[in-house]
């Protein structure tokens, strides 16, 4: 009765540890989905360490010459602005650095 019990015990924690790892493997892909298809200037992908994700509702401003995300005071020509997936502003960064910055495509 006891093996059983051990066996059963080994067979649960095998099958927790594939759902676990299948579950983990998973999020990075998620994360990055949207993201896959966008490259710097200089053909690098987009995603870096620090990955890409959209940016809060107000926090990029339209000025003249391009866009000012305030929650890094920086500026951001339009030279270096591609349409992003959806309607909304998206930052991709490298060790803080910005590698690409998404703007809603024209219309939406």
């Amino acid at each position: 009765m006891k093996q059983k019990r051990q066996a059963a015990i080994r067979v649960g924690l095998r099958c927790c540890g594939w759902l676990a790892a299948a579950w983990v493997t998973m999020q990075p892909a998620a994360a990055h989905e949207p993201y896959t298809s966008f490259m710097t200037p200089f053909g690098r992908p987009c995603c870096g360490e620090d990955d890409c994700h959209p940016l809060a509702k107000g926090d990029v401003s339209v000025v003249r010459g391009g866009y000012f995300i305030g929650s890094r005071r920086e500026f951001v020509p339009e030279t270096d602005a591609q349409p992003g997936p959806d309607d909304r502003y998206h930052l991709c960064t490298f060790n803080g650095l910005r590698m690409c910055f998404l703007i809603p495509p024209a219309g939406t």
